[in-house]
């Protein structure tokens, strides 16, 4: 569904937690930030498929970043991989736009299946998104092929109308006036 490479932006202030992931998600293209600040000017420069954030960052926290992605990528899926345990720290982390929440460590198998889960349901909720833009974009010409057709109807009724007003002796001017009231009535 889905053409060319995965884009995923992991944040996480662990190396050893970013290897792993870039490990882990070999056929994707893997970015790394170490911070919240980082992250977050590299998520507004750069287009990404899947976000992955860990709750403890330097600068930003993890929560914080969520809302600040959220403001400007409201539909990119956000992956929270943390080893905060805490019931709230997941509810503010889902509250504040992120998707889904593994508890480090985590099995590579099952995170890859849970990131692969949300964009797939993100592809899904693109074509969607696409059915709709379509239908908008089908009716739009429908419309507007509606205003062409009754312009050239017009167009070919006033030609129509001319033949036979001229064929009977009228004049070119009388036929203007004629067709400019006619205009204006309708």
């Amino acid at each position: 569904m889905h053409l060319g490479k995965r884009h995923v932006l992991c944040v996480d202030d662990h190396k050893d937690t970013c290897q792993l992931l870039q490990v882990c998600f070999s056929e994707w293209d893997v970015r790394i930030a170490f911070s919240g600040t980082q992250a977050l000017l590299i998520a507004r420069k750069e287009i990404f498929d899947l976000y992955i954030l860990d709750t403890w960052l330097p600068e930003v926290d993890g929560v914080e970043l969520c809302s600040k992605i959220r403001r400007f990528d409201p539909n990119t899926p956000i992956l929270f991989l943390s080893a905060d345990a805490y019931p709230g720290t997941k509810d503010e982390a889902i509250g504040a736009g992120a998707n889904d929440y593994v508890l480090k460590p985590a099995d590579p198998q099952l995170l890859k299946e849970r990131a692969q889960s949300l964009m797939w349901k993100a592809d899904l909720r693109d074509l969607e998104a696409r059915s709709l833009e379509l239908a908008a974009l089908s009716e739009n010409l429908r419309h507007r092929s509606g205003e062409l057709f009754a312009r050239s109807s017009k167009h070919t009724a006033r030609v129509r109308a001319y033949q036979q007003f001229t064929r009977a002796g009228g004049t070119r001017a009388n036929f203007a006036r004629f067709w400019a009231d006619f205009q204006a009535s309708h």
